[in-house]
């Protein structure tokens, strides 16, 4: 048997290695203390060919934000219209990491019967996975894939200029890469810290199920900052490691269909602004539970 330990990015992707070399699904046992929201990968691509998609999924997440009554239900409109995804759909995950998967590799991640949700592994011994208040028995070969880490420990925040340092966080979702130019390039070009720590507001990692609308709060706030000033704009448009804002700037070359899913954004933005702090609230009272 194989026994896959974790429920994020890392756990998914050995259980496709292990399917991919042709281990029977049935010889698989996944550990999931929690499950997990996961983004749909085609809504990631941020070329002009997937713009339907990926700009799409920006009009549906504004358009679940501006009519979810509560939070259930705005992960309730965030899975009927494709941005987000989970393994099993009568279980309600309470985890969020950023994590994306493709729509084949979850029909190949559902084959997998053997999921264990029984909390995190406390102890590990012959024939036997130890749990605080159960215990699972398995084959003595067994072999156990630890995929229990994050793959970033961070879970406090802090000001990205401070003095003479500078603490790189990510100021745009699952970003780090571009959060870090984006540093840099702040750094390289305004003068004053509390003017860099202004542009620069962390988005934080997110963890739980409610992380995914703080961590878009932070990033429409971002967002609207960045777009009074001219010159990040246009560094923003000409960076390789920003293809979204150039794809969602409207050009001669816009296609009809583009030009509707622009102007779907730009007026779902009022109900946005409007029911964003209700649904806020919900989830802070969450995380102080």
């Amino acid at each position: 048997a194989y026994v896959v330990i974790g429920g994020g990015k890392t756990g998914l992707d050995a259980c496709l290695w292990l399917l991919e070399h042709h281990i029977e699904p049935e010889l698989i046992h996944w550990i999931m203390p929690r499950d997990g929201w996961w983004l749909d990968r085609i809504n990631t691509q941020s070329s002009r060919d997937f713009f339907i998609h990926s700009v799409g999924a920006q009009a549906s997440q504004l358009e679940a934000i501006g009519k979810a009554k509560n939070m259930p239900d705005l992960f309730d409109r965030l899975e009927k219209s494709g941005v987000l995804m989970r393994l099993d759909k009568s279980v309600t995950p309470t985890m969020f990491h950023g994590a994306t998967v493709s729509r084949d590799e979850l029909k190949e991640l559902r084959r997998i019967d053997n999921v264990i949700r029984k909390g995190r592994v406390n102890k590990l011994t012959p024939g036997k996975i130890e749990f605080s208040d159960s215990s699972v028995s398995m084959p003595k070969n067994t072999v156990y894939i630890d995929c229990s880490a994050r793959a970033v420990q961070a879970t406090e925040t802090y000001p990205v200029f401070a003095d003479n340092t500078i603490t790189i966080q990510t100021v745009r979702s699952y970003q780090p890469v571009f959060s870090a130019s984006f540093i840099a390039y702040i750094e390289a070009n305004y003068d004053h810290q509390a003017t860099k720590n202004d542009i620069c507001q962390v988005v934080p990692l997110p963890n739980h199920d409610y992380d995914w609308l703080l961590g878009m709060a932070a990033q429409m706030r971002n967002q609207q900052r960045w777009s009074q000033e001219p010159n990040l704009r246009q560094w923003m448009i000409n960076n390789r490691l920003d293809a979204f804002t150039k794809l969602v700037t409207p050009d001669d070359t816009s296609t009809d269909e583009e030009l509707k899913i622009l102007a779907s954004i730009k007026s779902a933005i009022p109900a946005v602004i409007e029911n964003m702090p209700k649904l806020i609230q919900e989830a802070l009272r969450n995380v102080t539970q």
